[in-house]
């Protein structure tokens, strides 16, 4: 598998991840400890 094809795939699914955090303003952590639970 091409680099690009895996480099394109990770930058989806951090837009997802964007899109996600910013429609459930609720699941955002004030911390980063939280935020590594999370994710």
């Amino acid at each position: 598998m091409p680099t690009s094809v895996i480099r394109k795939r990770i930058q989806v699914r951090e837009r997802n991840r964007r899109l996600f955090y910013r429609s459930w303003p609720v699941f955002k952590p004030p911390t980063g400890r939280q935020q590594g639970l999370l994710v």
